[in-house]
């Protein structure tokens, strides 16, 4: 599909104030009565002009109308210390309302005055009246985001030197947990806390501490009921509300089971299942066939997980566990110890979790990147000795038609040591392999595969160059179903129930900010929009879902979905790889000792299509109107919207960020479609201190739409996913305040439709020949017009019968048929995109359905026959024709075009002249 030009645009400054979204989303998330307290106990946020508040985001996903942020933040921790507190990092995760964001309440527009009555901003309309005073608002300012603070350095102590500089600490990804909650939601969150050895244990020089939540919340729908008895107007009794639900909440951190809701006195503010990091961790490493496991901190001298860089929610998991089973992957670092107790290296890891508690399979498995991941024998030798993890891209979802044993798990890897430099790189976990014994390969469990290495076929084969250091990735999802977004957004309940005491409980819920998107679409032409275009998505699926095609799958075939990985070169500036992940295919010959790993093109598979992968970040570059090219821009995030088919890229350079959008096809996009498209010049009045943007596509919706937020430089020297910094902006009442510039992508616009007619005008007495023409059921063509005036003017018209116009007919195809097999042959026919014959085209397509028998006995293997042995005569420079004539569907049986006529078979007419002479004859005579 073309790009959509021209971005609409609205600047949301309610969300550049990120030291209120932390402090006043920690109060929304614990609101409603069922709290005695909230996570931000004990933590002091500065203000928000203040030296000492900061806060950076790293990633962000949509769940089910809601955008979910994470990163890091600093503040003060009152009980750190000693109880004299200390400035430290935390980890958060932001949920932002996506559905009916501007709304606010009468009291956000009361300016010195009494608010307006009726507004585009109010909800419920009016809003507010002079004898009741302000109405309610179910959707305001007051409920757009909640905040669920980590509390990191309460529950896992921290070094105490140089604690409040240090800004690794924090969650790093975010992703659905892929349930089916009819209340609420999951969402799956992993980072590193910064981590005192010697209080909390582990390995000395050890720095951080890998955390794990799976976090639940839960979704009240507001509740709409006349104001003091007076209907109309309502007002909600009831507003829209998330709250952390606590019971199905899960925490995985050192020490996790004694230290969780450290500092709070209310259980439900915390997970109320925790498991122990050390404990929890096992090592997949087979010493022979079979599946066994080891705990990861006695698997040799010991490994410790320091760092969670990315991870997935999949609602399936690679063998023993069960393929239905909802598991959690995580990617990053693990520190090998020295035997004293120090650390020797660090490598990186892949781990694997059923956290469901009815699994069979409940460990945390663990490949570590010394042991369990094999190395590209073809290249120099090389180990993976501090390398880590960075993003992973999943393969697929449970599907009926495809088969996930067949697919892989890519992971980017950083830091690879090859010689005196460092690459980075990609590895395959085959769901086959990853934690199973099918993976033991001669003497060594090989979990993972090396797919592309520096100086390996990828490069020497392929033709690639591997960036410096990955950034981000890019993933995909197939389109939803019209019944999977009925589901989602609950149209079977409206329009809503109305109580008779005039209360309505809002199940499905009409996102009003779309509804005057639509109401000002002029291709309505002024008709209300149907229901599903306009009520929030608010239900299960509407989250992203891997790996799933509107096409059935086929193994090792193209699947029609693109994921990529995102990364730079510090030479050339941005690197984007994307790849079809049905092409990615993986093979191994185990006779040779270590055994070499095939993968993508390279496999040997005559079955495999072949890697499907393009680079396309040097022409992304080149595409940015400012700088273009510039070798100093990084990649930050991707999206793409399902309703509109069409991928945004954002990034960052000194010159400032870029928001760019990307055909679905890339660089193979048609030569009648733009390829790329540099959309940074439709956001107003970009700060002059913002260098790179980040983006959240929305689904189910319209129109393409999505979260922007401008922020400052991205941070390329911390190891994981790129990281968004924080600026100085003013918020709406002039206030100097620290965040993001926050902009909501709402549609676009500036496309121009343009159509030519091509028509023929019969006036005069032409115009009364052609309706007796069409009364005939002839059409009205120049020639049907002038044959007609010709039988007129000989005064033959009264004598004519319905013979003399099937000939007259005849003889028009017959000569038509004839010119263009001359202007064929001399090279003169511009033939149609279709690579049909010309013969069955053009105004022979239009004068053969004139009299076309509908009841004719056609039976095209006979025809083919009969005119194959006539075409063996054609002379040699006619084959090509001769082809496409036997394969043009359009072809009627009765053609020729050289020589006598073949046989063919009658004509309706002539069954029924036959039928008149000889009323015996059969009707269906097949002779």
């Amino acid at each position: 599909m073309g790009l959509a030009y021209d971005l609409d645009v609205q600047t949301r400054f309610g969300l550049n104030d990120w030291r209120f979204i932390l402090g006043q989303g920690d109060a929304n998330l614990f609101s409603g009565g069922s709290f005695s307290e909230s996570r931000s106990t004990g933590i002091t946020l500065p203000a928000s002009d203040s030296a000492e508040f900061d806060i950076v985001i790293r990633k962000s996903t949509l769940v089910e109308d809601h955008y979910v942020i994470c990163g890091s933040y600093r503040a003060f921790f009152d009980d750190l210390n000693g109880g004299a507190g200390a400035y430290a990092w935390d980890g958060f995760v932001t949920i932002i309302r996506a559905h009916n964001l501007p709304f606010v309440d009468a009291v956000a527009l009361a300016t010195g005055g009494d608010p307006p009555t009726t507004s585009p901003l109010y909800w419920i309309n009016p809003g507010f009246t002079p004898e009741i005073g302000f109405i309610r608002q179910p959707f305001s300012q007051e409920n757009r985001f909640w905040t669920y603070l980590a509390r990191m350095p309460y529950e896992i102590t921290p070094r105490l030197t140089g604690l409040g500089s240090d800004s690794v600490p924090g969650i790093y990804s975010v992703d659905t947990a892929k349930t089916s909650l009819a209340g609420g939601f999951q969402i799956i969150a992993g980072g590193h806390a910064n981590i005192d050895t010697a209080t909390e244990g582990g390995l000395t020089s050890q720095d951080y501490s890998a955390w794990i939540a799976v976090l639940e919340f839960a979704r009240t729908n507001p509740q709409l009921s006349p104001v003091s008895g007076i209907r109309p107007p309502l007002e909600a009794t009831r507003t829209y509300r998330i709250n952390f639900a606590s019971t199905n909440s899960i925490q995985v951190s050192q020490n996790a089971t004694t230290n969780i809701g450290a500092g709070l006195t209310d259980t439900g503010t915390y997970p109320a299942t925790a498991y122990d990091l050390d404990s929890l961790a096992h090592s997949v490493n087979q010493v022979s066939p079979g599946f066994s496991t080891t705990q990861l901190d006695s698997l040799g001298n010991g490994y410790v997980l320091t760092r969670i860089h990315d991870v997935l929610g999949l609602n399936t998991g690679p063998p023993p566990i069960d393929l239905t089973d909802l598991t959690l992957w995580i990617t990053g670092e693990a520190a090998y110890s020295d035997g004293a107790g120090a650390v020797d290296f660090t490598t990186p890891m892949l781990g694997i979790w059923e956290y469901e508690t009815n699994g069979s399979y409940t460990d945390l498995y663990v490949a570590v990147g010394d042991r369990n991941w094999g190395l590209d024998s073809s290249v120099a030798a090389y180990d993976l000795d501090s390398a880590y993890g960075t993003a992973m891209t999943p393969s697929f979802n449970v599907s009926a038609t495809q088969d996930p044993l067949t697919n892989q798990v890519l992971v980017a890897v950083d830091r690879v040591t090859h010689g005196a430099s460092t690459s980075a790189e990609i590895y395959a976990a085959n769901f086959k392999t990853v934690i199973d014994s099918l993976g033991f390969l001669g003497s060594q469990q090989y979990c993972l595969w090396p797919f592309a290495v520096k100086g390996g076929p990828f490069e020497t084969v392929g033709g690639f160059t591997l960036p410096d250091k990955w950034l981000g990735k890019a993933v995909q999802q197939r389109t939803f179903t019209q019944a999977e977004e009925e589901q989602a957004k609950a149209i079977n309940a409206f329009p809503n129930t109305t109580q008779a005491d005039g209360t309505v409980d809002l199940i499905a819920i009409e996102d009003k900010s779309l509804q005057q998107l639509l109401a000002a679409d002029p291709t309505l032409q002024g008709r209300n929009p149907e229901p599903i275009n306009y009520l929030a998505a608010i239900y299960p699926p509407n989250y992203v879902d891997y790996g799933q095609s509107n096409q059935p799958a086929i193994p090792y075939q193209p699947a029609n979905i693109a994921y990529g990985f995102m990364g730079f070169l510090s030479s050339t500036g941005p690197e984007v790889f994307m790849y079809d992940f049905g092409t990615v295919t993986m093979s191994v010959d185990a006779t040779a000792s270590p055994p070499e790993f095939y993968v993508g093109p390279w496999a040997g598979d005559p079955l495999a299509a072949g890697a499907d992968i393009i680079s396309v970040g040097s022409t992304m570059n080149a595409a940015i109107v400012t700088a273009a090219s510039s070798t100093t821009r990084r990649p930050v995030s991707a999206g793409w919207d399902v309703d509109r088919d069409q991928w945004i890229f954002t990034f960052a350079d000194a010159t400032g960020g870029t928001v760019l959008s990307c055909n679905s096809a890339f660089d193979r996009q048609p030569a009648t479609q733009v390829a790329y498209l540099d959309q940074t010049d439709q956001f107003p009045l970009l700060d002059s201190d913002t260098r790179s943007a980040y983006y959240t596509p929305r689904n189910m919706t319209p129109y393409l739409d999505g979260l922007v937020l401008f922020g400052g430089e991205v941070d390329t020297t911390q190891l994981g996913q790129a990281t968004l910094k924080s600026i100085m902006l003013t918020n709406e009442q002039g206030d100097a305040v620290r965040g993001f510039q926050a902009y909501e992508i709402q549609g676009s616009t500036g496309r121009t439709a343009r159509v030519w007619i091509d028509y023929m005008l019969y006036d005069g007495i032409d115009s009364l020949v052609a309706v007796v023409i069409q009364e005939m059921g002839l059409r009205v063509t120049v020639e049907n017009v002038e044959w007609y005036k010709r039988k007129i003017l000989n005064d033959d018209v009264l004598n004519m019968s319905s013979d003399e116009v099937e000939a007259w007919i005849d003889a028009q195809q017959a000569e038509y048929r004839k010119m263009l097999i001359e202007k064929e042959r001399q090279g003169r026919l511009r033939r149609r995109r279709r690579q049909q014959s010309a013969v069955a085209n053009d105004l022979e397509e239009l004068i053969q359905g004139e009299f076309v028998v509908s009841d004719m006995d056609f039976i095209e293997g006979d025809f083919i026959e009969r005119n194959l042995r006539d075409l063996e005569s054609f002379p040699d420079q006619d084959s090509q024709l001769k082809r496409q004539i036997l394969s043009d569907e359009q072809w009627l049986e009765g053609d020729t075009l050289y020589g006598p006529s073949v046989p063919r078979k009658k004509t309706a007419s002539e069954k029924r002249k036959a039928a008149e002479k000889d009323p015996d004859e059969p009707k269906n005579d097949k002779s």
